[in-house]
């Protein structure tokens, strides 16, 4: 089939293939008929019809495998950056997302005291986290490095619905980056002692460490 589209120039019947190209990789692709689809940029206007009513190919692919959770990501070498707003412009993001911003008042007292799992700090969460619900949280932000111990009861409350963004795992690689880059990293095969350091009570940390390597220290440090 032959068909004049001028390249550069918005068209009816530009989006009209362009979608029949998409519908058809697709198709292929649920098929099992190839491995991977890569996509160039779509006019956004231009392809809407009856077929296809979707913000961009992204939302369009996720209908399509039947996925509730998806995501855009940005890829290059290292870095991996996903667009939470997806299409929206970035003029408009702003007025699109509401932070509802919450202190934690009691939960890092309960957490160093050893009541990590205890009546109390299930309680207080709820008392936090159950207004978000209300609003239809869709990210839950943690900002103490203490509240990654709570993610189990976080996501007992919260449900599969929100996810949560914890920032220790960023910070872990960031940290295994700068030891490489200054050949600091010990590659050794040889087993490792593990030190660590609390200013409470180092049966505190122990509880919240639970089963531990061979060769691990626990000691009180005033700091």
């Amino acid at each position: 089939e032959e068909v004049k589209i001028d390249i550069g120039k918005p068209s009816t019947i530009a989006g009209h293939y362009a979608f029949k190209s998409l519908e058809a990789a697709t198709n292929d692709l649920q098929q099992g008929l190839i491995d991977a689809m890569v996509t160039a940029p779509i006019d956004k206007s231009t392809i809407q019809s009856e077929q296809f009513s979707f913000p961009g190919h992204t939302e369009y692919l996720a209908a399509k495998f039947n996925v509730a959770k998806y995501a855009m990501m940005l890829v290059a070498d290292s870095l991996r950056v996903v667009v939470l707003t997806g299409h929206i412009p970035v003029n408009q993001v702003a007025s699109e997302i509401t932070i509802v911003e919450q202190v934690g008042e009691g939960l890092v007292e309960l957490i160093e005291s050893g009541q990590l799992n205890s009546t109390k700090t299930t309680e207080l969460l709820e008392l936090y986290i159950k207004p978000m619900l209300v609003l239809k949280t869709d990210f839950i932000v943690l900002g103490c490095t203490h509240y990654p111990y709570l993610i189990p009861q976080i996501k007992k409350i919260v449900g599969d619905g929100v996810s949560i963004i914890d920032s220790g795992e960023a910070v872990a690689k960031q940290t295994k980056a700068i030891l490489i880059k200054n050949n600091l990293l010990n590659l050794s095969s040889n087993k490792s002692n593990h030190q660590f350091y609390t200013n409470t009570k180092t049966e505190v940390l122990k509880n919240i460490l639970g089963k531990t390597p061979e060769n691990t220290t626990i000691e009180f440090a005033n700091f």
